[in-house]
């Protein structure tokens, strides 16, 4: 309805970007640096790094492959619950597999 609208344009289309956002609960997550290069300043945004291999390996092993079986079962739950608070949440839940079973950052 905003995007019709040429008042509610910008509205709209802001919400429209952060769809993916609004519907997963998932966070941006980026570093951003602040440098100055011959007196300008300069704005670098990058992803997160990744936590050592040996400690993901390490936590898949002890961790991660049975917890994320149970974190995607509730999820898989948690569809059925209801529309308007579970769907929300198992979105969110299933985009969190990654970091739940290998501690991977996205």
């Amino acid at each position: 309805m905003l995007i019709i609208t040429i008042i509610g344009l910008p509205l709209g289309l802001w919400l429209l970007n952060r769809l993916p956002q609004l519907m997963t609960l998932k966070p941006v997550q980026t570093q951003t640096r602040v440098t100055v290069v011959d007196g300008k300043v300069v704005y670098r945004e990058t992803s997160l790094p990744p936590h050592p291999f040996l400690l993901r390996a390490l936590y898949f092993i002890l961790v991660g492959w049975w917890f994320s079986a149970v974190w995607l079962i509730l999820a898989w739950l948690l569809t059925g619950l209801s529309l308007g608070l579970g769907l929300p949440l198992a979105f969110w839940m299933f985009d969190r597999v990654p970091a739940i079973t290998t501690l991977a950052r996205y």
